[in-house]
């Protein structure tokens, strides 16, 4: 590969990298291995212990990945940087989200919206949208992800794209 970018890197960037990955996994392991009993309102509300701008920002992370990197970018270079303005509007449901859904969301004391759902139209709505979700996210979501972080991986690092895409879940 002509001009990669790994022939740019030097012992630091990998003493980071490496360092990240370190402290990643010992925090990981010491989260997994608490020994505290996990629930629903642990694993998906923290207990109900986090505020507002921790919420806020990981309601930004998740719509943050590889895939939004590598469309900017893409965009930007090719078009200029007023095509990704459009990005701006995703506040306005991010605030629907937070003003209108989520007290319904914490009122009704559900954790997902299948299970919303399934409490005001009964169970085969909640397995249908619960199939639903799961089937759009491994198409949609993982595959794109999976994709352009293993092209983003493969344009840094320089190793072949399925090594890349093997690597990657277990970040």
């Amino acid at each position: 590969m002509k001009g990669n970018i790994t022939d740019h890197l030097t012992s630091l960037d990998y003493f980071i990298v490496v360092a990240y990955l370190v402290i990643l996994f010992i925090i990981g392991f010491r989260a997994s291995f608490s020994g505290k009993k996990k629930t629903n309102d642990s694993l998906f509300l923290a207990n109900k212990s986090l505020g507002w701008g921790s919420i806020g920002f990981n309601m930004w992370g998740t719509n943050v990945g590889p895939s939004m990197l590598l469309a900017f970018a893409s965009v930007g270079y090719t078009t200029g940087i007023v095509a990704v303005n459009f990005d701006w509007y995703a506040f306005i449901f991010l605030f629907l989200l937070a003003v209108v859904f989520a007290p319904r969301y914490l009122a009704a004391k559900v954790s997902t919206m299948p299970e919303f759902m399934g409490n005001r139209y009964g169970n085969s709505t909640r397995d249908i949208l619960a199939v639903y979700a799961l089937i759009k996210i491994l198409i949609s979501w993982l595959s794109l992800g999976l994709f352009a972080g293993g092209f983003l991986v493969r344009q840094i690092l320089g190793i072949p794209m399925w090594e890349s895409i093997y690597l990657l879940p277990f970040r």
